[in-house]
Protein backbone atom coordinates (compact mmCIF):
# COMPACT_ATOMS: atom_id res chain seq x y z
CA UNK A 1 0.00 0.00 0.00
CA UNK A 2 1.46 3.37 -1.03
CA UNK A 3 1.90 6.44 1.16
CA UNK A 4 -0.96 8.32 -0.47
CA UNK A 5 -3.45 5.64 0.56
CA UNK A 6 -2.09 5.55 4.07
CA UNK A 7 -2.61 9.29 4.44
CA UNK A 8 -6.20 8.92 3.30
CA UNK A 9 -6.88 6.36 6.02
CA UNK A 10 -8.59 8.93 8.24
CA UNK A 11 -11.13 9.93 5.58
CA UNK A 12 -11.82 6.67 3.80
CA UNK A 13 -13.92 3.90 5.31
CA UNK A 14 -11.88 1.29 7.03
CA UNK A 15 -13.56 -1.49 5.11
CA UNK A 16 -12.44 -0.07 1.78
CA UNK A 17 -8.90 0.36 3.04
CA UNK A 18 -8.82 -3.25 4.21
CA UNK A 19 -10.03 -4.60 0.87
CA UNK A 20 -7.43 -2.56 -1.05
CA UNK A 21 -4.70 -3.69 1.33
CA UNK A 22 -5.67 -7.36 1.07
CA UNK A 23 -5.79 -7.15 -2.72
CA UNK A 24 -2.23 -5.80 -2.69
CA UNK A 25 -1.15 -8.67 -0.50
CA UNK A 26 -2.73 -11.26 -2.75
CA UNK A 27 -0.89 -10.11 -5.85
CA UNK A 28 2.40 -9.96 -4.00
CA UNK A 29 4.71 -12.93 -3.73
CA UNK A 30 4.68 -12.92 0.06
CA UNK A 31 1.12 -13.62 1.07
CA UNK A 32 1.91 -15.56 4.22
CA UNK A 33 0.34 -14.73 7.57
CA UNK A 34 0.93 -16.03 11.05
CA UNK A 35 -2.10 -16.99 13.09
CA UNK A 36 -2.18 -17.25 16.84
CA UNK A 37 -5.02 -17.83 19.26
CA UNK A 38 -5.72 -18.41 22.92
CA UNK A 39 -5.92 -22.16 22.86
CA UNK A 40 -3.16 -23.75 24.92
CA UNK A 41 -3.04 -22.42 28.47
CA UNK A 42 0.25 -22.32 30.35
CA UNK A 43 1.53 -20.53 33.43
CA UNK A 44 3.58 -17.38 32.94
CA UNK A 45 6.06 -17.39 35.80
CA UNK A 46 6.85 -13.69 35.52
CA UNK A 47 3.30 -12.32 35.56
CA UNK A 48 1.63 -15.26 37.30
CA UNK A 49 -1.16 -15.07 34.72
CA UNK A 50 -2.62 -17.91 32.69
CA UNK A 51 -1.56 -17.11 29.17
CA UNK A 52 -2.28 -18.52 25.75
CA UNK A 53 0.43 -19.71 23.39
CA UNK A 54 0.50 -19.79 19.58
CA UNK A 55 -1.32 -22.80 18.20
CA UNK A 56 -1.27 -22.77 14.39
CA UNK A 57 -0.06 -21.14 11.22
CA UNK A 58 -1.80 -20.53 7.89
CA UNK A 59 -2.10 -18.46 4.73
CA UNK A 60 -4.00 -15.26 4.17
CA UNK A 61 -7.11 -16.39 2.27
CA UNK A 62 -6.94 -15.59 -1.44
CA UNK A 63 -10.48 -14.25 -1.40
CA UNK A 64 -11.15 -10.82 0.12
CA UNK A 65 -14.59 -11.78 1.36
CA UNK A 66 -13.22 -14.84 3.12
CA UNK A 67 -10.58 -12.76 4.86
CA UNK A 68 -13.16 -10.22 6.03
CA UNK A 69 -15.32 -13.07 7.32
CA UNK A 70 -12.37 -14.42 9.29
CA UNK A 71 -11.83 -11.02 10.86
CA UNK A 72 -15.49 -10.97 11.90
CA UNK A 73 -17.43 -7.98 13.20
CA UNK A 74 -14.99 -6.99 15.93
CA UNK A 75 -11.24 -6.64 15.56
CA UNK A 76 -8.19 -4.42 16.08
CA UNK A 77 -5.72 -3.30 13.42
CA UNK A 78 -2.22 -2.00 14.22
CA UNK A 79 -0.44 -0.35 11.31
CA UNK A 80 3.22 -1.39 10.95
CA UNK A 81 4.45 1.13 8.37
CA UNK A 82 6.94 2.77 10.77
CA UNK A 83 8.43 -0.18 12.63
CA UNK A 84 9.67 -3.73 12.25
CA UNK A 85 10.31 -6.56 14.70
CA UNK A 86 11.71 -10.06 14.80
CA UNK A 87 8.76 -11.94 16.27
CA UNK A 88 5.36 -11.43 17.86
CA UNK A 89 3.17 -13.41 20.22
CA UNK A 90 -0.13 -12.80 21.96
CA UNK A 91 -0.81 -13.81 25.56
CA UNK A 92 -4.43 -14.24 26.62
CA UNK A 93 -4.92 -12.72 30.11
CA UNK A 94 -8.57 -13.66 30.25
CA UNK A 95 -8.95 -13.32 34.02
CA UNK A 96 -8.23 -9.60 33.54
CA UNK A 97 -10.31 -9.28 30.34
CA UNK A 98 -7.16 -8.33 28.45
CA UNK A 99 -4.36 -9.69 26.34
CA UNK A 100 -0.70 -8.89 25.98
CA UNK A 101 1.16 -8.43 22.69
CA UNK A 102 4.89 -9.08 22.92
CA UNK A 103 7.14 -7.75 20.16
CA UNK A 104 10.74 -8.93 20.19
CA UNK A 105 13.45 -7.02 18.36
CA UNK A 106 11.30 -3.90 17.87
CA UNK A 107 12.92 -1.33 15.59
CA UNK A 108 11.65 2.02 14.35
CA UNK A 109 8.84 4.05 15.85
CA UNK A 110 8.01 4.01 19.51
CA UNK A 111 5.26 1.51 20.21
CA UNK A 112 3.21 4.22 21.97
CA UNK A 113 2.92 6.13 18.68
CA UNK A 114 1.40 3.31 16.68
CA UNK A 115 -2.00 3.59 15.07
CA UNK A 116 -4.47 1.20 16.71
CA UNK A 117 -7.89 1.16 15.03
CA UNK A 118 -10.75 -0.81 16.55
CA UNK A 119 -13.69 -1.94 14.42
CA UNK A 120 -16.99 -3.09 15.86
CA UNK A 121 -20.02 -3.82 13.68
CA UNK A 122 -18.55 -1.62 10.95
CA UNK A 123 -17.96 1.34 13.27
CA UNK A 124 -14.38 2.55 13.71
CA UNK A 125 -12.72 3.76 16.90
CA UNK A 126 -9.30 5.35 16.63
CA UNK A 127 -9.31 8.38 18.90
CA UNK A 128 -7.93 8.79 22.42
CA UNK A 129 -8.53 9.10 25.26
CA UNK A 130 -10.72 6.02 25.34
CA UNK A 131 -14.09 6.57 26.94
CA UNK A 132 -14.90 4.36 29.88
CA UNK A 133 -17.47 1.70 29.05
CA UNK A 134 -20.09 3.27 31.31
CA UNK A 135 -19.53 6.63 29.60
CA UNK A 136 -20.03 5.05 26.20
CA UNK A 137 -23.30 3.52 27.33
CA UNK A 138 -24.71 6.88 28.44
CA UNK A 139 -24.16 8.41 25.03
CA UNK A 140 -26.82 6.53 23.09
CA UNK A 141 -28.55 3.29 24.14
CA UNK A 142 -28.76 2.27 20.48
CA UNK A 143 -24.96 2.09 20.34
CA UNK A 144 -24.53 -0.52 23.09
CA UNK A 145 -23.72 -3.25 20.58
CA UNK A 146 -21.27 -1.06 18.67
CA UNK A 147 -19.28 0.45 21.51
CA UNK A 148 -15.50 0.57 21.51
CA UNK A 149 -14.33 -2.84 22.78
CA UNK A 150 -11.12 -1.25 24.06
CA UNK A 151 -11.07 -0.07 27.67
CA UNK A 152 -7.42 0.89 27.88
CA UNK A 153 -3.88 0.38 26.64
CA UNK A 154 -0.64 0.22 28.60
CA UNK A 155 2.94 -0.34 27.49
CA UNK A 156 5.83 -2.25 29.03
CA UNK A 157 9.45 -1.96 27.93
CA UNK A 158 11.97 -4.48 29.17
CA UNK A 159 13.88 -2.77 32.01
CA UNK A 160 16.89 -4.99 31.54
CA UNK A 161 17.16 -4.20 27.82
CA UNK A 162 18.41 -0.63 27.15
CA UNK A 163 18.03 -1.17 23.40
CA UNK A 164 14.32 -1.76 23.78
CA UNK A 165 14.29 -5.03 21.87
CA UNK A 166 11.24 -6.29 23.71
CA UNK A 167 8.12 -4.16 24.01
CA UNK A 168 4.76 -5.36 25.29
CA UNK A 169 1.35 -3.82 24.79
CA UNK A 170 -1.43 -4.74 27.22
CA UNK A 171 -4.87 -4.21 25.71
CA UNK A 172 -7.79 -4.09 28.16
CA UNK A 173 -11.15 -5.13 26.73
CA UNK A 174 -14.81 -4.89 27.62
CA UNK A 175 -15.33 -8.66 27.65
CA UNK A 176 -13.59 -12.02 27.39
CA UNK A 177 -12.59 -12.81 23.82
CA UNK A 178 -10.50 -15.40 22.05
CA UNK A 179 -7.87 -13.22 20.34
CA UNK A 180 -6.74 -14.50 16.95
CA UNK A 181 -3.72 -12.76 15.46
CA UNK A 182 -3.06 -12.33 11.73
CA UNK A 183 0.04 -10.61 10.42
CA UNK A 184 0.98 -9.37 6.96
CA UNK A 185 3.48 -6.87 5.59
CA UNK A 186 1.29 -3.84 6.38
CA UNK A 187 -0.68 -4.56 9.54
CA UNK A 188 -1.24 -6.67 12.60
CA UNK A 189 -4.85 -7.83 12.93
CA UNK A 190 -6.35 -9.12 16.18
CA UNK A 191 -9.84 -10.53 15.87
CA UNK A 192 -12.07 -10.55 18.94
CA UNK A 193 -14.29 -13.60 18.90
CA UNK A 194 -16.52 -14.78 21.72
CA UNK A 195 -15.46 -18.28 22.84
CA UNK A 196 -18.78 -19.81 21.82
CA UNK A 197 -18.31 -18.49 18.28
CA UNK A 198 -15.21 -20.67 17.95
CA UNK A 199 -15.56 -23.60 20.32
CA UNK A 200 -18.44 -26.07 20.62
CA UNK A 201 -17.44 -26.97 24.17
CA UNK A 202 -16.44 -24.37 26.77
CA UNK A 203 -15.85 -25.15 30.43
CA UNK A 204 -14.37 -23.34 33.44
CA UNK A 205 -12.34 -25.23 36.04
CA UNK A 206 -11.56 -23.57 39.34
CA UNK A 207 -9.07 -24.47 42.07
CA UNK A 208 -10.70 -23.05 45.18
CA UNK A 209 -8.92 -20.41 47.30
CA UNK A 210 -5.27 -19.54 46.55
CA UNK A 211 -2.68 -16.90 47.36
CA UNK A 212 -3.56 -15.02 50.52
CA UNK A 213 -6.67 -17.19 50.96
CA UNK A 214 -5.47 -20.63 52.15
CA UNK A 215 -8.93 -22.13 52.61
CA UNK A 216 -9.11 -24.74 55.33
CA UNK A 217 -6.00 -26.45 56.65
CA UNK A 218 -4.72 -29.43 58.61
CA UNK A 219 -4.91 -29.32 62.39
CA UNK A 220 -1.17 -28.75 62.66
CA UNK A 221 -1.50 -25.97 60.00
CA UNK A 222 1.17 -27.67 57.93
CA UNK A 223 -1.03 -28.32 54.90
CA UNK A 224 -3.44 -25.94 53.19
CA UNK A 225 -6.52 -26.60 51.13
CA UNK A 226 -5.43 -24.20 48.37
CA UNK A 227 -2.43 -26.41 47.58
CA UNK A 228 -4.39 -29.66 47.38
CA UNK A 229 -7.05 -27.99 45.21
CA UNK A 230 -4.41 -26.67 42.81
CA UNK A 231 -2.58 -29.97 42.61
CA UNK A 232 -5.78 -31.78 41.61
CA UNK A 233 -6.57 -29.09 39.04
CA UNK A 234 -3.15 -29.42 37.42
CA UNK A 235 -3.59 -33.18 37.07
CA UNK A 236 -7.06 -32.57 35.64
CA UNK A 237 -5.60 -29.99 33.26
CA UNK A 238 -3.28 -32.61 31.77
CA UNK A 239 -6.34 -34.66 30.85
CA UNK A 240 -8.64 -31.88 29.66
CA UNK A 241 -6.03 -30.19 27.50
CA UNK A 242 -6.01 -33.29 25.30
CA UNK A 243 -9.74 -32.93 24.58
CA UNK A 244 -11.44 -30.96 21.85
CA UNK A 245 -12.79 -28.27 24.15
CA UNK A 246 -11.87 -24.82 25.40
CA UNK A 247 -11.01 -24.92 29.10
CA UNK A 248 -10.57 -21.75 31.16
CA UNK A 249 -8.70 -22.17 34.45
CA UNK A 250 -9.27 -19.53 37.11
CA UNK A 251 -5.74 -20.13 38.37
CA UNK A 252 -2.87 -22.48 37.60
CA UNK A 253 -0.51 -21.05 40.22
CA UNK A 254 -0.76 -20.11 43.87
CA UNK A 255 -2.29 -16.67 43.43
CA UNK A 256 -5.18 -14.78 44.96
CA UNK A 257 -8.38 -14.85 42.93
CA UNK A 258 -11.53 -13.37 44.44
CA UNK A 259 -14.88 -15.11 44.21
CA UNK A 260 -16.70 -12.80 41.82
CA UNK A 261 -14.03 -12.89 39.08
CA UNK A 262 -14.25 -16.69 39.09
CA UNK A 263 -17.97 -16.83 38.44
CA UNK A 264 -17.95 -13.77 36.19
CA UNK A 265 -15.45 -15.57 33.97
CA UNK A 266 -17.75 -18.58 33.70
CA UNK A 267 -20.73 -16.37 32.87
CA UNK A 268 -18.85 -14.18 30.39
CA UNK A 269 -17.52 -17.10 28.35
CA UNK A 270 -20.96 -18.76 28.49
CA UNK A 271 -19.44 -21.94 29.86
CA UNK A 272 -21.38 -25.17 29.51
CA UNK A 273 -20.21 -26.35 32.93
CA UNK A 274 -18.31 -24.91 35.89
CA UNK A 275 -16.22 -27.15 38.16
CA UNK A 276 -14.78 -25.86 41.43
CA UNK A 277 -12.41 -28.09 43.42
CA UNK A 278 -12.35 -27.85 47.23
CA UNK A 279 -11.52 -29.74 50.43
CA UNK A 280 -13.84 -29.98 53.42
CA UNK A 281 -13.33 -29.55 57.16
CA UNK A 282 -15.21 -30.04 60.40
CA UNK A 283 -14.66 -29.29 64.09
CA UNK A 284 -14.89 -33.02 64.67
CA UNK A 285 -12.20 -35.35 63.35
CA UNK A 286 -14.77 -38.01 62.45
CA UNK A 287 -16.55 -36.82 59.26
CA UNK A 288 -15.08 -38.09 56.00
CA UNK A 289 -16.05 -38.56 52.38
CA UNK A 290 -16.94 -36.45 49.37
CA UNK A 291 -19.94 -34.27 48.65
CA UNK A 292 -20.90 -31.92 45.84
CA UNK A 293 -22.68 -28.58 46.07
CA UNK A 294 -24.68 -27.51 43.04
CA UNK A 295 -27.19 -24.93 41.83
CA UNK A 296 -30.89 -25.72 41.49
CA UNK A 297 -32.00 -22.20 40.49
CA UNK A 298 -31.42 -22.46 36.74
CA UNK A 299 -35.04 -23.13 35.69
CA UNK A 300 -34.62 -25.08 32.44
CA UNK A 301 -31.07 -26.22 33.36
CA UNK A 302 -31.69 -27.28 36.96
CA UNK A 303 -32.12 -30.93 36.07
CA UNK A 304 -28.88 -30.96 34.10
CA UNK A 305 -27.16 -29.18 37.00
CA UNK A 306 -28.24 -31.88 39.43
CA UNK A 307 -27.26 -34.65 37.02
CA UNK A 308 -23.86 -33.05 36.46
CA UNK A 309 -23.27 -32.76 40.20
CA UNK A 310 -24.29 -36.38 40.71
CA UNK A 311 -21.90 -37.51 37.98
CA UNK A 312 -19.03 -35.66 39.63
CA UNK A 313 -19.84 -37.15 43.01
CA UNK A 314 -20.24 -40.68 41.70
CA UNK A 315 -17.06 -40.64 39.64
CA UNK A 316 -14.93 -39.18 42.43
CA UNK A 317 -16.18 -41.66 45.04
CA UNK A 318 -15.88 -44.53 42.56
CA UNK A 319 -12.17 -43.92 41.98
CA UNK A 320 -11.33 -43.12 45.61
CA UNK A 321 -13.59 -45.59 47.39
CA UNK A 322 -14.49 -42.85 49.88
CA UNK A 323 -17.90 -42.26 51.46
CA UNK A 324 -20.51 -40.67 49.19
CA UNK A 325 -22.06 -37.92 51.33
CA UNK A 326 -24.56 -36.89 48.67
CA UNK A 327 -25.53 -33.63 46.99
CA UNK A 328 -26.07 -30.29 48.69
CA UNK A 329 -27.78 -27.24 47.20
CA UNK A 330 -25.48 -24.26 47.57
CA UNK A 331 -27.63 -21.16 47.23
CA UNK A 332 -25.59 -19.39 49.92
CA UNK A 333 -22.28 -19.88 48.10
CA UNK A 334 -21.38 -16.88 45.92
CA UNK A 335 -20.10 -18.73 42.86
CA UNK A 336 -23.05 -21.14 42.97
CA UNK A 337 -25.67 -18.45 43.46
CA UNK A 338 -24.35 -16.32 40.58
CA UNK A 339 -23.45 -19.05 38.10
CA UNK A 340 -25.63 -19.13 34.99
CA UNK A 341 -24.65 -22.67 34.08
CA UNK A 342 -24.53 -26.02 35.91
CA UNK A 343 -21.83 -25.85 38.56
CA UNK A 344 -20.37 -28.63 40.67
CA UNK A 345 -18.42 -27.50 43.73
CA UNK A 346 -16.67 -30.73 44.68
CA UNK A 347 -15.60 -31.21 48.29
CA UNK A 348 -13.18 -34.07 47.67
CA UNK A 349 -12.53 -34.95 51.30
CA UNK A 350 -12.01 -33.75 54.89
CA UNK A 351 -8.68 -32.29 55.91
CA UNK A 352 -9.86 -32.42 59.51
CA UNK A 353 -9.88 -36.22 59.32
CA UNK A 354 -6.27 -37.39 59.62
CA UNK A 355 -6.80 -40.58 57.64
CA UNK A 356 -8.48 -38.71 54.81
CA UNK A 357 -5.85 -35.95 54.93
CA UNK A 358 -3.13 -38.57 54.47
CA UNK A 359 -5.11 -39.88 51.51
CA UNK A 360 -5.45 -36.42 49.92
CA UNK A 361 -1.74 -35.71 50.27
CA UNK A 362 -0.78 -38.69 48.11
CA UNK A 363 -0.07 -37.78 44.49
CA UNK A 364 -1.59 -41.04 43.26
CA UNK A 365 -4.88 -40.28 44.97
CA UNK A 366 -4.99 -36.70 43.71
CA UNK A 367 -4.56 -38.09 40.20
CA UNK A 368 -7.44 -40.49 40.87
CA UNK A 369 -9.68 -37.62 41.93
CA UNK A 370 -8.70 -35.64 38.84
CA UNK A 371 -9.47 -38.65 36.67
CA UNK A 372 -12.88 -39.00 38.30
CA UNK A 373 -13.73 -35.35 37.60
CA UNK A 374 -12.46 -35.78 34.04
CA UNK A 375 -14.76 -38.76 33.44
CA UNK A 376 -17.71 -36.81 34.87
CA UNK A 377 -17.08 -33.89 32.52
CA UNK A 378 -16.99 -36.19 29.47
CA UNK A 379 -20.22 -37.85 30.58
CA UNK A 380 -21.85 -34.48 31.20
CA UNK A 381 -21.32 -33.47 27.58
CA UNK A 382 -23.35 -36.49 26.57
CA UNK A 383 -26.33 -34.76 28.24
CA UNK A 384 -26.11 -31.77 25.92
Amino acid sequence: MDERLLKQMAVHSFGLMLIVMVTAIIISQNNKAMIYAGDTVVADAETNYEVAAPYSYGDVPEDNTEFLEKLGDKYIVIEKSNFTYDSIEILDLYMDRSFRISLQGLRGANIQDLSMVRVNQGQEFATYPILKIEEQETLDPSLLDTKDPLKGVSYINAEDDPLGTLTDVIIELDDVYVPVLYEDESNIYITLHKPKDIYDKVIVVDAGHGGTDPGTYSRDEQYYEKDINLSILLFLKELLDQEDMKVYYTRTTDKTVYLNPRVYLANDVEADFFVSIHCNSNESTQPSGAEVLYNNNLSDKSLIAEQFAQMCLDEVTNVTGKINRGLVTGEDVVIIEKAKMPIALIEVGFMSNQEELNFLLQETHKKEIANGIYKAILKAYELK
